[in-house]
């Protein structure tokens, strides 16, 4: 009878030993799957992964399901093996979840590049239109020279809605249909919302959001086609972390929580050399009044391309320093708010006090941490400064060097890592391949080697010009120094060729401002 009891017990944890084992194999083999999909440990390194979980996986069975004398020892054995089994599987499956869920961020940040355009109906403040339904008798303003193809696509929605064709009015421009709004020649617009901000920096238009209402909204979401990327014979069979290669980083003048055409407020290039490893950023004031790619041969803001899309703001930068630019990231501010308060916001030196204009934050000289709206007009300001933009422009640059270096951080990543992810949801976009990211951290996890990053701005004289999205008023703009221009352009060789920048280029640089 004894002997029957045992043998139950013992087919009891036999078959108990086999399930957790079982479980903690398939918890390894998904675990080692994601890693595998996600690509961006070294080869090295992943084996080491592998080994060590097939160790671990074999010690937990000998513990586990060898016979043994009876006795404290054996009990003890099986104890210790079930408790690093059902640890093992509990972290592999940590493992496996979090791994998953950067995949799947990555896979949306480079191949997601949808950015949606809200198209708007404005109608005056006081107009007794209670929605869009009251105003199928109206006459809209549009304009077939600016933005043409969403407005067709939002009438078209908008006569489907009523059911009938409505009525409108072309003009040439959008400060022009914007001005028969305020004359009461159309009784609405079809107005892009990209527009209103640069509408309100023009002193007629400051009030235009407070004067004007919206009654409907039309949100136009497209698939953005990724800019070409030129490659020269040498260098077309060499990987992202064998050439250098200039990344357009572009900080979109929204809020919400997803990326919408607007405004390009912040225009930084990173001209990078994985071998050297080398960081050239370059800030380019936003009112840079130059030759825009939207209209070649015709001169805009570079704030204005971002309205067109980020396609045209990397042409129109290319052209300016005689450049192929081969990637863009872009977030939106809502974005970076979050962002720099996931990663526990980054600490620099401030070298003017100032108080922000909008926001009344106050920024004493020295190390300030910044973090969510802190950080946001921080990077944000330039009324405060005499020098406005190209001031901000040299803080942008800040900001972004101590976030590589936060970034570099390995702490920052682990304990921060859901807040980050969540942060760049739908706010952070790139053309960027997984697989070429994946390799960039492969090679960083490989060496694990230092940065050197450094910093210039090209800058201009301020005056006073018609652009070519604003043709019927005359706009404050930066006309550029192309000195300064000139001497970007031969720092970018200068990386491009493998040549270590030090800080007294860059005081060189500082020096013919």
């Amino acid at each position: 009878m004894d002997k029957q009891i045992n043998n139950k017990k013992k087919n009891k944890w036999l078959i108990f030993g086999v399930i957790i084992l079982l479980l903690q194999v398939i918890a390894s083999v998904v675990a080692i799957g994601e890693v595998y999909l996600l690509n961006m440990l070294p080869n090295a390194l992943f084996a080491i992964v592998i080994v060590c979980f097939v160790f671990l996986l074999l010690l937990d069975g000998m513990m586990i399901l060898l016979k043994g004398r009876k006795g404290k020892m054996l009990y003890i054995r099986r104890g210790v093996g079930t408790f690093i089994c059902i640890s093992m599987i509990a972290a592999e499956s940590m493992m496996a979840f979090y791994v998953g869920t950067l995949n799947r961020t990555v896979s949306a940040i480079s191949t997601d590049s949808k950015v949606s355009n809200v198209i708007a109906i404005y109608v005056q403040a006081e107009d007794e239109a209670k929605g869009i339904r009251f105003v199928d008798n109206y006459t809209f303003g549009i304009t077939e020279e600016y933005d043409y193809d969403n407005t067709k696509k939002t009438l078209e929605g908008l006569e489907t809605l009523l059911g009938k064709a409505v009525k409108t009015s072309s003009y040439k421009s959008v400060d022009d249909m914007v001005d028969a709004l305020y004359r009461k020649e159309v009784g609405a617009i079809v107005l892009n919302k990209a527009y209103v901000g640069l509408l309100t920096e023009e002193e007629k238009y400051a009030n235009f959001e407070e004067q004007m209402r919206v009654l409907y909204e039309y949100e136009i979401v497209e698939e953005k086609e990724e800019p070409k990327k030129q490659q020269s014979v040498q260098t077309v069979e060499e990987g992202i972390t064998e050439k250098p290669f200039m990344i357009y980083v572009s900080g979109s003048d929204t809020r919400s929580f997803s990326l919408q055409t607007s405004r390009s407020d912040v225009n930084l290039i990173a001209a990078v050399n994985p071998k050297s490893k080398q960081v050239l950023l370059i800030n380019t004031p936003r009112d840079y009044y130059i030759n825009t790619s939207k209209a070649p041969g015709q001169m805009d803001k570079l704030t204005h391309c971002g309205i067109y899309g980020i396609d045209c703001s990397m042409a129109t930068l290319g052209d300016l320093y005689q450049e192929q630019i081969d990637y863009y990231m872009q977030i939106n501010f809502q974005g970076f708010r979050e962002f720099t308060t996931a990663i526990g916001g980054v600490t620099v030196y401030n070298e003017k006090s100032f108080v922000s204009y909008k926001d009344n934050y106050s920024y004493p000289v020295g190390q300030v941490l910044l973090s969510g709206d802190y950080a946001l007009s921080y990077v944000r300001e330039r009324k405060s400064f005499a020098d406005g933009d190209n001031q901000r422009g040299r803080n942008q640059m800040k900001v972004v060097k101590a976030i590589i270096e936060k970034m570099r951080n390995s702490n920052t990543l682990l304990t921060n890592y859901t807040d980050i992810l969540a942060s760049l949801e739908g706010m952070f976009v790139t053309n960027m391949t997984t697989t070429e990211m994946s390799e960039l951290v492969k090679m960083q996890l490989s060496d694990m080697a230092e940065w050197n990053v450094n910093s210039f701005s090209v800058n201009g004289t301020g005056a006073s010009r018609t652009t070519y999205t604003m043709p019927s008023k005359r706009s404050y703009v930066t006309v550029p120094d192309m000195a300064t221009v000139t001497k970007a352009q031969e720092l970018i060789d200068q990386v491009y060729a493998g040549e270590v920048l030090t800080e007294a280029d860059m005081e060189l640089n500082v020096n013919m401002d």
